[in-house]
């Protein structure tokens, strides 16, 4: 929006005139008021000015009309099917990947691309449990959300490994496990029937990322840059951050929206 200014004279209404030569009565006037603030001209420019301002909102109210138009419950849709979800005021691609996840009425996400990345660091012998990492993932990750979705979050039991076994820890935001991105074709989600399906990428470049499954003693289950699996070392491996969550089966999404890598961006949003 420009920002129009008023002007602010040292000496208000004092002008010089000069005569113009050979015209009587006929002077040439200029401000003579020495302004704190000269304000800002009227003139085309101006208006121009206001007119760009104007279309502007108008795309935005146009465009946030659209958005709306486009939203649908979230338990309704089909695996695969691509949403968005604010972070940080945009809308950012997030891919629906099953339905009644973990509880009956809870729908499971996948954030299309990484977030970040990082090391993932473990502790002590739960590797994945209280790991920098998870850590992250839900506390500085959910204040990225916008409100509607930071509130619906919800726990939800997944499955951890560790050097005296597996357990379910309770988590609201979390990785996936290798176990889920379908390396065994007997198990997993759905979603992942090909290798092409768990590549991700990092501000549009394809990226190594963690999931949350131990590999070996300091060692985790990473996703490579083809959609293959290997083991990353856990303390010194900077890998990609893809979050996953569930929403309630009724919450209300946008589909449709053209894939974007915007990573960490802000916007105004209407």
């Amino acid at each position: 929006m420009i920002d129009v200014k008023d002007r602010i004279p040292t000496y208000p209404g004092r002008v010089i005139l000069t005569p113009v030569a050979g015209k009587a009565n006929t002077y040439d006037l200029v401000r003579a008021d020495e302004p704190i603030e000269p304000g800002t001209p009227i003139n085309r420019a101006l208006f121009q000015a206001f007119i760009d301002d104007m279309n502007a909102i108008r795309q935005r109210i146009d465009d946030k009309i659209f958005e709306m138009s486009q939203r649908v419950r979230v338990g309704d849709l089909e695996s695969g099917t691509e949403i968005g979800l604010y972070e940080n005021g945009v809308l950012v691609p997030f891919i629906v990947l099953e339905q009644n996840y973990s509880t009956s009425d809870r729908t499971l996400v996948l954030r299309k691309s990484c977030v970040t990345s990082d090391v993932m660091i473990n502790t002590g012998e739960k590797y994945y449990e209280d790991c920098r990492m998870d850590v992250w993932l839900n506390s500085e990750y959910p204040l990225m959300l916008d409100v509607a979705t930071r509130s619906v979050l919800s726990t939800v039991p997944i499955e951890v490994g560790g050097l005296f076994g597996s357990e379910d820890i309770n988590r609201k935001v979390f990785l996936l496990s290798y176990a889920e991105y379908r390396f065994n074709e007997a198990s997993g989600l759905n979603y992942f029937s090909s290798p092409e399906r768990r590549i991700a990428t990092l501000n549009g470049t394809p990226i190594n990322h963690w999931t949350r499954s131990v590999y070996s003693s300091g060692t985790t289950a990473c996703i490579s840059v083809d959609g293959t699996n290997f083991s990353g070392n856990s303390s010194t491996l900077v890998a990609g951050i893809r979050p996953a969550f569930t929403l309630p089966a009724d919450y209300e999404v946008t589909v449709g929206l053209p894939s974007t890598e915007n990573v960490m961006a802000t916007a105004e949003v209407l």
